[in-house]
């Protein structure tokens, strides 16, 4: 778990988010210093000055927003969302294994099947019996409920223009499960913050979590903007470009979350697999494993 080093101090607790709001880059803020001491902290110059953060000091500061002064609303057109499947269940891979997310799997995958052929998911159509079809913002915020985490996964989601669903979120920790293959123009990265580019051009700090799971075509860039890292051992498919064992242990040496995982079947593990991992995360112990717990469970 990664050091709080900078924590936004919080407001109060019942501030309201609606569709959206969280502190613009350029407005000057006040945090609290790991001594205590409070400094002043302004604009992505204190992106750009690498401070380090704890998953949920995202929260925070989107907690803040409003500081009793009301409610920030963010107007945007509401469209309907193609998922293949939606589900509420504990994560099974990364540092938030065993936390109660809820899940939104969006249709479709510029990698493909093609590509990863051992993928475990289903993405190319809506499927019904699985909580799949056309949803609007406002309807999966009241699916959501009162869980704190979404997973927004695929395929491959950020093939989307995920914006409106996020700030309609609101508070809620987003997690971006990525083959980071792309890097869209509205989500950018600095000081270990993700920001938002609003349609007008406004960079907001936002309460995202981004797991990249590398696949063939993956961007570096991409990788190193990531919260935490993810190699699956041996890779999805035969073919090249699939990150490495040496890939893996470069990421973390470079001070990466990165997690290797074993190469499981669709619902169950594969306990050879699982071995040769456990080997690995003994070899290099800047590793961290993931199991996939909830094929462990017996859980979606």
């Amino acid at each position: 778990m990664g050091p709080p080093l900078h924590a936004a101090r919080q407001g109060p607790a019942d501030v309201e988010l609606q569709a959206g709001g969280a502190r613009p880059v350029g407005r000057v803020s006040r945090a609290l210093h790991p001594h205590g001491r409070e400094h002043r902290r302004g604009g992505a110059a204190a992106a750009a000055r690498g401070l380090q953060r704890h998953p949920r000091a995202h929260l925070r500061d989107a907690e803040r927003v409003g500081g009793g002064e009301g409610v920030i609303h963010v107007t945007m057109p509401s469209t309907r969302i193609p998922l293949a499947e939606r589900f509420k269940a504990v994560q099974g891979e990364g540092l938030y294994t065993g936390t109660p997310m809820a899940f939104l799997r969006t249709v479709g995958c510029s990698v493909g099947h093609s590509v990863c052929t051992h993928c475990d998911t289903q993405f190319e159509q809506m499927y019904p019996n699985l909580g799949g079809g056309l949803y609007t913002v406002e309807e999966l915020a009241e699916w959501v409920g009162s869980y704190k985490h979404v997973v927004l996964t695929g395929g491959e989601p950020l093939d989307r223009d995920l914006r409106e669903l996020i700030f309609g979120l609101g508070t809620r920790l987003c997690h971006i499960e990525t083959s980071g293959t792309v890097q869209p123009s509205w989500l950018l990265t600095g000081g270990g913050r993700h920001y938002i580019r609003r349609t007008d051009g406004r960079l907001y700090n936002w309460p995202l979590w981004v797991t990249v799971s590398p696949k063939p075509g993956y961007l570096e860039q991409m990788v190193k903007d990531a919260d935490e890292v993810k190699v699956i051992l041996g890779g999805l498919g035969s073919g090249p470009g699939w990150p490495t064992l040496t890939d893996a242990v470069r990421w973390a040496d470079e001070g990466k979350r990165v997690y290797v995982q074993p190469r499981n079947g669709v619902k169950t593990i594969d306990h050879m697999a699982l071995d040769e991992t456990l080997g690995v995360v003994d070899d290099y112990p800047q590793l961290r494993l993931s199991a996939q717990l909830h094929k462990f469970l017996g859980v979606r």
